[in-house]
């Protein structure tokens, strides 16, 4: 996916300003001049998301506090785990330090590595990555990553995924934002409802970090600010 960091960190201060604004009280002794924010409001372009001020958050995050991270590690029949999990993790954990700075302070990612590969029960071709990936065959990928780990960790601990396929799975090319539909069923794991995934493709050893800070500010509903 096309990045920008700088129209990304435009969009994160935008949204963590709107987050948390506090309407001032009115001075009813004389008359109000000043035209209200939302007059100066980005408009949202896609219908679901915009820069904060009529995001959705039944369906996103709020852009403050914690947010915690559990990282996954997948392989794939044919594709088999290759290089340290250790330098899968370091390509992506700058971006907790992004996230911070970007928010001054207001943000903070917590990535939390399951250090062990996880075999998928398809082929890494299978998903669809390479035709653009639909909604159904993204929401099963993650599905199938959750059930496979769930013997090795508790879900209820974290608010989101990282999905980090081996470097030797070139089908899965790109790393699109996973976004739950409520409306639907979804992805349930011993109780916990799925609701956020980053799913890395191999775009991520070329964008590094930006592409996890990138794709995370879709969860708060930011848009991407490019054509």
């Amino acid at each position: 996916m096309k990045l920008r960091p700088l129209t990304a960190a435009f969009a994160m201060t935008v949204m963590l300003a709107t987050a948390t604004a506090t309407p001032a009280l009115a001075d009813t002794g004389h008359p109000s001049t000043t035209a209200p924010a939302s007059d100066c409001a980005l408009p949202g372009r896609t219908g679901w998301t915009d820069e904060g001020h009529n995001t959705d958050y039944t369906q996103f995050q709020q852009p403050l506090g914690t947010k915690h991270v559990l990282m996954l590690f997948v392989d794939f029949p044919d594709a088999p785990a290759t290089g340290s999990l250790d330098d899968y993790y370091r390509e992506l954990a700058p971006a907790q330090d992004w996230m911070k700075q970007d928010s001054y302070g207001r943000l903070h990612l917590e990535i939390d590595p399951l250090k062990r590969w996880i075999t998928m029960p398809q082929t890494s071709a299978s998903y669809g990555f390479q035709r653009g990936i639909t909604f159904d065959e993204q929401e099963l990928y993650v599905k199938q990553a959750v059930q496979a780990a769930a013997p090795y960790t508790d879900f209820s601990k974290y608010d989101m995924l990282y999905i980090v396929p081996t470097r030797s799975a070139s089908a899965i090319s790109f790393s699109p934002t996973y976004l739950y539909d409520p409306t639907t069923a979804g992805i349930t794991v011993n109780g916990t409802r799925i609701k956020w995934a980053i799913t890395f493709g191999q775009d991520m050893w070329t964008w590094g970090y930006r592409v996890a800070d990138h794709e995370t500010s879709h969860t708060f509903g930011l848009p991407d600010l490019y054509k």
